[in-house]
This record gives structure tokens, sequence and C-alpha cells, in this order.
């Protein structure tokens, strides 16, 4: 493929993929599963590592009466409470006392009352242990599932070209049984991958490193949401090219809060990224034949009734 049709192929792709994106947003699915999370507390670092120390398997965090409440379910008679910090705020006596909890469903619980006010006239901070319960520690109404966004296909040539094309760019690629949580993560120049992942988190991490994310220059000029979508869509183009389908990266975006025009404001970043890993993996690999499972474009395109193709229209 000479460059203007790589261009112009990558460029209907990633139009592709900012449609199916803004249909993923408002899909049902997602919609209940963002519901869900508006409802949970976002704690502080601090009481996260707290968490992260007692029960480094925990994924969905909340209160005994945020369970109750909030998501109908109850906690299992003998579970034991998860730690945290909540602080506790002293007033004045001619001033309304406050108590401002870590989780708003304990600001009703006895530490109200045991929150007694000093005689200094200065306001004071100090404070209490809560406990707070994972989802596996409660029972109930089932929880909104979240819409799947990780690929586990795998291609044994193309990872291989990615991982020569990784070592000629000075990049480590290592693979582990257990990140805490996500598929991949990258920083200066080191990619740490579960063994599990499929390629298209591999094209993402590389993509990462390529766009130089974690540089403190880069970095504090962009948000992460800006870094994911920059990412993914570069996965996902590459991914496209070499007939993988990467079906789950709407749903990534989406998750992201990422739109349409989000992808498309990348166009640029990302079409020059995706054109450099492309070419450099052609390098590496034999001519193959492409498999047959290629995306069709949502809008059809004048020069696409030139072409004798047989495209399978992308399910997502």
């Amino acid at each position: 493929m000479d460059a203007k049709a790589l261009t112009r192929s990558i460029t209907v792709a990633i139009e592709d993929l900012a449609q199916e994106t803004d249909q993923a947003r408002i899909s049902e699915t997602l919609q209940r599963y963002l519901e869900m999370l508006s409802k949970f507390h976002h704690y502080s670092w601090h009481n996260q590592l707290l968490i992260w120390i007692q029960s480094p398997q925990a994924t969905q965090v909340a209160g005994y009466r945020t369970w109750k409440q909030k998501f109908k379910r109850q906690v299992k008679r003998g579970e034991n409470g998860i730690a945290i910090l909540a602080p506790c705020m002293y007033r004045p006596k001619n001033q309304a006392k406050t108590l401002e909890e870590e989780d708003p469903d304990l600001q009703s619980s006895p530490l109200a009352s045991s929150c007694e006010e000093p005689e200094s006239a200065h306001s004071n901070l100090t404070f209490r242990v809560v406990h707070v319960f994972d989802v596996a520690q409660t029972e109930g109404d089932p929880l909104p599932e979240c819409p799947e966004w990780r690929d586990q296909e795998k291609d044994t040539e193309l990872e291989n070209a990615l991982l020569t094309f990784a070592k000629k760019k000075g990049i480590q690629v290592e693979r582990t049984g257990d990140l805490g949580g996500p598929e991949g993560m990258s920083s200066g120049g080191k990619i740490h991958l579960l063994h599990t992942t499929g390629t298209r988190t591999l094209v993402h991490e590389l993509a990462h490193e390529l766009f130089e994310h974690s540089k403190p220059e880069v970095h504090s000029l962009s948000t992460a949401q800006q870094r994911e979508v920059e990412a993914d869509a570069a996965a996902y183009v590459v991914c496209h090219h070499f007939g993988l389908k990467s079906a789950s990266t709407p749903n990534y975006l989406a998750l992201w809060q990422a739109s349409g025009k989000d992808i498309l404001a990348s166009l640029e970043r990302v079409r020059g990224i995706a054109v450099e890993i492309i070419q450099e993996v052609d390098r590496f690999t034999q001519p193959r034949e492409r498999k047959e499972e290629t995306w069709q474009p949502t809008v059809a395109e004048p020069w696409m009734s030139l072409a004798c193709i047989n495209l399978d229209t992308l399910s997502s």
C-alpha cells in the first residue's frame, strides 16, 4: 500500500472509530454503568492506599449505609470492614458544629455524637477510624456490568514484529501475571503487560511511548483522557490494518468519556504514530495475506465503488 492510500485508509478508520464511540456513549449498558459509578464516593489518595494495603483485590468500595440505601445490597454477616480515616471538624461553641465524613453515609453514624467540641476558639480537625466494605463482601441486587473494553485476540506474527520495533526504539517490554487491574502499563521506555492480554494492548502501550506521554513536559500539557484517546485510537488503526477487529476500543474510549469530536481532534497526531508503526512492522514481516475480516466505513465513500473489495461490517 502506498503512502497516500495508507493515509486515506487511516483517516477513514479514525472517522469510523469516532462514530462508533459516540454510539457506545449513548448505549443503555454504558449509561447504567456510569450512573452506578456516580453513586460511589471518591476516596482520597491516602484512603485509597489504606484500602489497597488491607484489601488489594477490592474493586468497588462503600460504607455500610451506602450499600444498603443506594445499591440495595447488604453487608454479609461476619464480614470485617476496611479501616479508613474520616475527617471530623470541630467548631467553636458559638458556631454550628459540622461533621465532614469521608463517606457521606457516615454523617448520621455514632461518630457524629462522639466528636465533642473543645474549648479552643479556633476550628480543629481530627480524624476517626471508620469502616467501608468491598462489593465482594455484600449481597443483594446485582450491579450493572461494565461494557467489555478488553481485547484478548492475539496475532503472534504481528506481536513479534512489534517487539522487534520496540527493541529498535529502545523500549523494553515485559510480561507479568498481575498489574493490579490494568491490562498494561508504560512509562519511561518500559512496558508491562499481562500474560493474557491481547495484541491491541501492546500497540496501545507502544503508542503511549511513541507519543512520549510519560515525559513531564508532555504530561503537563495534556489530560489523561487526551492521552488515552491518542494511544487507543492509534492501536485501533494499527490493529485494523493488520486484520484485528479491536471491537472493544469504542467502549474503552467511551468509558473515558471521550466523544467522536475528541477523537477527530487528535487525528493528525494519531495518524502520524499509526503510519510509523505500520510502516516499521511491514519492514519486519514477510508479505502477509490480510485476514478476510476488515472494517467497513460507517459512511460510504464515493471511491469505495471503484474497488472490488469484500468488506464485512465491523461489529461494535
